[in-house]
């Protein structure tokens, strides 16, 4: 449902200002870009990722992506790769589902001029005004102890494209269905309630690939997914913790 206004408390409203999406896709969300895997003009900087005009890689070296993490950065990574004509794309996430609600994290992102040209070239913009709210509908809301409740409005400035506040678990709901569509569905593949607990390199093996150990989670939910997965090119978005770092 759409959310027309957002009380949140203030320890709250300081993790929403640090914005997620600063797009064109950041270096900072691609921990480790094996170049060795790829070519040079692909991975001197992660947002030609978005330009089309960008050289081509060879469409023979486009197959065989590991992702790990299942969140925004993981899932939009995976979506641009597939736009950009790479096959065979695992995203591994431990959630159980993309909407899954989880406790210790802030739930509204801004997205701003930079988030808004990704979901443009996604083709989302409609998807994501149906689920947002405008920064001139948004209110912070604060409630000091035994004080009243105040409230603030108009919080960015005037000459700023307006951003986009979204609940995060709508948000990669969003990108989740998107990835489901006809269009991506031979060409990515997202495995919840799994974990990556290894990544070893195949120097063996010329071009040079990864390998990913894959462990279930939770094992009462039923898994489809594999026990391994083999890369030419492995993206850590599996936030500060990463394992690929």
């Amino acid at each position: 449902f759409i959310m027309f206004k957002f009380r949140i408390t203030f320890l709250l409203c300081l993790s929403v200002f640090s914005t997620f999406y600063s797009f064109p896709v950041s270096r900072s969300i691609y921990s480790t870009l094996f170049k060795k895997s790829i070519t040079p003009s692909f991975a001197k900087n992660a947002s030609n990722l978005i330009n089309e005009d960008e050289t081509p890689v060879d469409k023979n070296a486009k197959s065989g992506v590991l992702i790990v993490g299942g969140g925004g950065a993981g899932l939009t990574s995976a979506l641009i790769l597939a736009k950009r004509g790479w096959k065979d794309i695992t995203v591994v996430e431990s959630r159980a589902s993309a909407g899954q609600f989880e406790n210790d994290k802030s739930f509204s992102y801004r997205l701003n001029f930079r988030g808004q040209k990704l979901l443009q070239f996604l083709n989302l913009m409609p998807t994501l005004r149906q689920n947002s709210v405008p920064d001139k509908d948004f209110t912070i809301g604060i409630f000091p102890p035994n004080k009243k409740y105040m409230s603030f409005t108009g919080l960015f400035q005037a000459n700023e494209i307006e951003g986009q506040w979204v609940l995060r678990q709508q948000l990669l709901e969003i990108f989740d269905r998107e990835i489901r569509k006809n269009e991506y569905k031979d060409s990515i593949n997202v495995v919840y309630n799994a974990k990556c607990i290894d990544l070893e390199k195949n120097d063996d093996k010329s071009p040079l690939t990864f390998t990913g150990k894959i462990e279930q989670l939770n094992k009462d939910i039923e898994y489809p997914g594999p026990s391994s997965i083999n890369a030419r090119l492995v993206i850590g978005a599996d936030g500060v913790t990463s394992m690929v770092r």
